[in-house]
Order: C-alpha cells, then structure tokens, then sequence
C-alpha cells in the first residue's frame, strides 16, 4: 500500500471483537524468560491468594501484532510505550477473552517526515464479563 494513499485516521475505531487468550504455562514460561518478572506467590512475593497470580506486565505476552489492525504503511516503525490498568487478579491457567481497538491516531511532522502516533486499546475480561485490565500500546509509523 502507497502510504500517500492511505489516510491512517480513518483506522479510528477499527476492532478486533472478542478473542480468547490463556495465561497458560508455555506462555508464563516465554514471558518470565524475556522479562525477569515472576508470579507473585510462586518465585516472588508471597500472595494472599490460594494461586499464583500473573505479573503486572504479562499482558505484553498475549497482546495482538498491531499489524492485526494497522495495515502496512510507512518506512519506520516504533514502539512509543505501553501503559497497562489492573482492576482484579488474574491467575496463573485463568481463560480471558481480549478485545482490541484503534482507540486515537494522531499526526505529528518531524524534521524526518511525518510521524503517525496510534493508539491501540485492548480491554480483558473473564468469561463472566468481569474487566480484569486494559492495555495501550502506542506506536509509531513514519512515512
């Protein structure tokens, strides 16, 4: 896609609908192994619950490719940052169902081009419809 054919703003409310995603072993495993992080109540802090319960950025380890949602344009392509909400606990082998949005697209011209800010929002929750978290991750496409 020619990115001067492309109006990246227009992705603005484009969603994925709901998806399941399993904070399962071979997931916890890759995910403690690139980020050091531990589960409470296993190799880290002790919990006061009965199961161990994920660490605060495990969400990183099932969040979607922004290309899921964000076609191919432009020649650079940066991570600006990821912020996560919790509201509950969620434990270690828990089933959640995830759905992810381009929540803002902003446009800013730097001395390199012009530089595409998008946000893209995914919001957890349980089977029971219960919100656990939500996710933004903001990244960067230069043109």
């Amino acid at each position: 896609m020619e990115a001067s054919d492309f109006d990246p703003r227009s992705l603005v409310g484009r969603e994925t609908g709901w998806v399941e995603v399993y904070a399962d072993q071979k997931t916890l495993d890759r995910y403690q192994a690139s980020s050091g992080d531990r589960m409470i109540g296993i190799d880290g802090p002790p919990s006061r619950w009965d199961r161990p319960i994920l660490p605060a950025g495990f969400l990183a380890a099932v969040r979607p490719d922004s290309g899921d949602l964000i076609p191919d344009f432009g020649r650079v392509r940066l991570n600006a940052g990821n912020e996560y909400q919790w509201f509950a606990p969620v434990f270690a082998g828990e089933k959640l169902l995830r759905k992810t949005r381009v929540a803002d697209v902003r446009q800013k011209q730097g001395r390199s081009g012009t530089m595409w800010f998008i946000v893209i929002e995914s919001e957890y929750k349980r089977p029971d419809g219960q919100v656990v978290a939500v996710q933004r991750a903001t990244t960067i496409r230069r043109i």
